[in-house]
């Protein structure tokens, strides 16, 4: 199958997470050229600065989710701000801080199971005959 001769294609088209990243920076600047391009190397800055050269698949998985969840936080505070200078519909500016709130909760969960994992690391589950065994890395300081 041609696929499996050429993975650059699929892994590529299959990064969902890029596409929705990408579909916000798109957003969040506007078409502006210049604003794409400083939210797309800030974007790497941040993924190199978080991954903190673990290059485990969970560690990606969740840095990519804490981009995408930064980047849908940003665009909530631009909202939640042009409502409340623009609107005089209380019930618009209740919505805009409910999803306000909401983007920062999901930011700030995503940035906690990252803590965790890079605290603890992941643990290993290891089933021995009818025992199972729970291993573990120690905490690092």
């Amino acid at each position: 199958m041609y696929f499996d001769a050429h993975p650059e294609y699929w892994t590529k088209a299959g990064d969902l997470a890029a596409t929705v990243q990408h579909q916000w920076v798109a957003h969040l600047s506007q078409q502006d050229p210049l604003l794409q391009e400083a939210l797309t190397r800030h974007l790497a800055q941040l993924r190199q600065a978080l991954a903190a050269g673990d290059p485990s698949p969970l560690t990606a998985l969740l840095v990519d989710h804490i981009l995408t969840c930064w980047l849908h936080l940003q665009a909530a505070e631009i909202h939640e701000g042009y409502v409340t200078q623009s609107e005089s519909d209380p019930a618009a500016a209740t919505r805009a801080a409910k999803r306000l709130n909401h983007a920062q909760r999901r930011y700030l969960a995503a940035i906690r199971q990252l803590a965790q994992l890079q605290r603890f690391g992941p643990t290993i589950q290891v089933n021995l005959g009818l025992q199972q065994i729970n291993v573990a890395p120690a905490p690092t300081s």
